[in-house]
Parts: C-alpha cells; structure tokens; sequence
C-alpha cells in the first residue's frame, strides 16, 4: 500500500478479485492487525480494545478462508452485540464502464439485528445519485441468507446489487 501510495507500485496490478484478489485482501488485512499489534504508543487503537480489534481484522481473514455459507455464518454469529471492537470488513468491488471501484462494507451486531454499513469515499452511482455512506439493517433470524449471499458474493458483486439486496431486507 505504500509503495501504491507513493507511486512505487502498479496499482493496477493489485488484484481484488478472484484467488489473487483473496491472497491479496489476507496479505494486507494479516498486516494491518500486526500493524495493530505492533503499535507502542496507541497511535492506531486504545490498549485496551487492541485484542478485540484485531480478532474482528482477522475475521476478516477468516472470511476469505470459509469453505461455505455455513462456516461464514457462525463467524457473523460470533460477533459480539452493542460492541464496537467487534465487526468485520468486507472490501466490494465494482466494475463500472469508466473504471474498477473499490468500497469497503463493515458488519457488525447491534440489539438483535446485523448492520451492513457501506462506506464509499468516493461516492458510487446508485440510480441518479451519489452515495458515500448507507446502512442497511438485517433481522438476526435472516443470518442465514446474508451470509449465504456474501459467500457467493465474495468480492464480485456491483453497487446497485448490494443497495438492493440491503434494500430488501428492510422490506
């Protein structure tokens, strides 16, 4: 990521999809927790909450190494409720006519139901309008079909699809 930031890296040769794209998302995600871990000064996280950050960074390790919607399912259903140290990143990917795009989803436990919060700093097209942040809310007892779509999703699924598929549930 720094050798991309500061221009030393291709970009473009970053893959986010496929058996590259899951090497790739373990490789930095296995990074940012030791990053997590390393950090002396609290610079990153509170001393106190680093252990629960770094579990819920990991589960988003985990979540390229599920073998089915089932596996994926007991680790949503591990996260703790009304916790913020605990939650999972789920990067997205969007191939849009201008150009790749990239957002990040986190899920996480609040009261009984599962929030998928979509975070875009650069805002994609959902219809007419642009979108930088959206949440949608997810009964606990409809687990099974949120999962069953993020593991078949996995990295391969558009904006539009994700707002709609969000949308529906709170219908």
């Amino acid at each position: 990521m720094l050798a991309m930031a500061l221009r030393l890296g291709n970009a473009g040769k970053f893959s986010v999809v496929g058996e590259e794209g899951k090497k790739n998302y373990q490789l930095l995600f296995e990074h940012f927790a030791k990053m997590i871990e390393k950090d002396e000064t609290a610079f990153f996280i509170d001393e106190k909450r680093k252990p629960e950050v770094i579990q819920s960074v990991k589960r988003t390790v985990d979540y390229y190494n599920t073998q089915n919607p089932k596996d994926l399912q007991n680790i949503i259903e591990n996260l703790e409720t009304d916790q913020p140290t605990s939650f999972m990143i789920i990067p997205s990917y969007v191939n849009l006519t201008m150009c790749d795009h990239m957002y990040g989803l986190i899920l996480y436990k609040k009261d009984s139901n599962y929030i998928v919060t979509m975070i875009d700093k650069l805002g994609s097209g959902i219809g007419d309008s642009f979108c930088k942040g959206a949440f949608s809310t997810i009964p606990q007892e409809r687990v099974e079909v949120l999962s069953e779509f993020f593991f078949i999703s996995n990295l391969t699924i558009t904006t539009r699809v994700t707002a709609i598929f969000l949308h529906s549930f709170e219908n």
